[in-house]
């Protein structure tokens, strides 16, 4: 199996901060994990960043910068964007393999006002991906965690409710 279950409701998602507009030279970057499967690879995470021009003027050459990241991690940047119109905002997908460590993926954004530290911190829980399988085969997964962590204990129906 690995099928990747159906997709979350894009509303709910937890949507961040990654640059502000007075640290970015009036490019405000917001992110959040789409949990997504990556075109890249399965050890991939899928970060859909919205990108808004807070300025008058447009903004020209808005792409990703050099990354600092930790042995073990990758990133597949945005193709570059040539011009961001005064006001106007998109998204793109940034590609991170985290390499399983919950470190943040430091890299630049840059445009050509200049260049952008940013930090793209995980939650441990974006680490982990659904994966879709039949009764059987999680029937054998779990047999084979047997014994990690299990314990049992008979449970009995109270004779009298709760609200009593």
């Amino acid at each position: 199996g690995g099928r990747v279950a159906a997709a979350l409701d894009m509303k709910r998602l937890a949507v961040r901060s990654l640059l502000h507009f007075a640290n970015g030279g009036g490019l405000a970057v917001d992110y959040c994990f789409t949990r997504e499967a990556s075109l890249y690879s399965d050890t991939m995470n899928t970060v859909r960043l919205e990108l808004r021009n807070t300025l008058a003027a447009p903004l020209a050459h808005v792409r990703v910068g050099e990354a600092r990241l930790e042995e073990g991690m990758r990133l597949e940047p945005f193709p570059e964007i040539a011009a961001l119109a005064p006001g106007a905002s998109t998204q793109v997908k940034l590609y991170v393999d985290f390499g399983g460590k919950t470190r943040a993926a430091a890299f630049d954004v840059v445009t050509e006002r200049g260049c952008y530290p940013v930090s793209l911190p995980v939650a441990a829980g974006e680490l982990v991906s659904p994966v879709a399988m039949g009764a059987e085969e999680f029937a054998g997964l779990v047999a084979r965690l047997g014994g990690m962590q299990e314990h049992k204990a008979p449970l009995r129906p109270r004779e009298e409710p709760l609200d009593a």
